[in-house]
């Protein structure tokens, strides 16, 4: 597992979604904050609305190298701010991923932690109340299970479970060699049309 999350952490989503356009991609309503590096990591769902007690409880059980995923999609309060996530890259998650509303955007920028959401609230939720969650959650608009492996940049981010990342990393490797070697002609003068065989692809058309 961790030689995969190794290999997985240098690639980007784009070369795992062309190795295997069935994978699982959140909707790009998910947008990233801040500069921080790539995101790989295993999933530890969550659930919640406008109380974001349950989301506590879970950061307070997560283990380091998790990437907290919350589906908080029903709450118009943020869920998750500058303290929770700085609490999470005190505790080694990789990163944290929330379809819904966060705050101190200023904070979290400044931490250079990986950290996604739909949108943001000024406003904070409660906190007095747990409720049921339940596994998977729709985050994103794809389902994710705790135990998936969740990989971020800054195109998006991708989900899977084991044997689907083991089954396209290969390839996603080879693409990415391809891709450079094509770069590598392209600052050589060499024209992108004949790199790709644009001729041939057209006179099939």
């Amino acid at each position: 597992m961790n030689e995969l999350l190794k290999r997985l952490k240098v690639l980007s989503t784009s070369s795992l979604s062309d190795a295997n356009k069935s994978i699982r991609v959140l909707d790009g309503g998910i947008r990233k904050f801040g500069n921080s590096e790539g995101m790989v990591g295993l999933a530890r769902v969550v659930s919640c609305g406008d109380d974001f007690l349950n989301v506590l409880s879970s950061l307070n059980e997560a283990t380091a190298g998790e990437v907290l995923v919350v589906e908080a999609r029903s709450s118009i309060r943020a869920v998750l701010g500058g303290l929770f996530c700085s609490e999470a890259k005190r505790r080694g998650l990789s990163g944290v991923i929330v379809d819904g509303p966060i705050r101190d955007v200023a904070c979290i920028e400044g931490l250079n932690f990986p950290v996604y959401a739909r949108n943001t609230c000024p406003c904070a939720g409660a906190s007095s109340k747990l409720s049921n969650t339940f596994e998977p959650v729709v985050v994103g608009g794809v389902m994710v299970s705790s135990g998936d492996i969740v990989v971020g940049d800054k195109d998006g981010v991708v989900v899977g479970n084991v044997n689907f990342f083991q089954s396209v990393v290969d390839l996603a490797e080879e693409i990415e060699r391809a891709e450079a070697f094509i770069l590598k002609k392209l600052q050589n003068n060499v024209p992108l049309s004949k790199l790709l065989n644009l001729e041939t692809h057209l006179k099939k058309n």
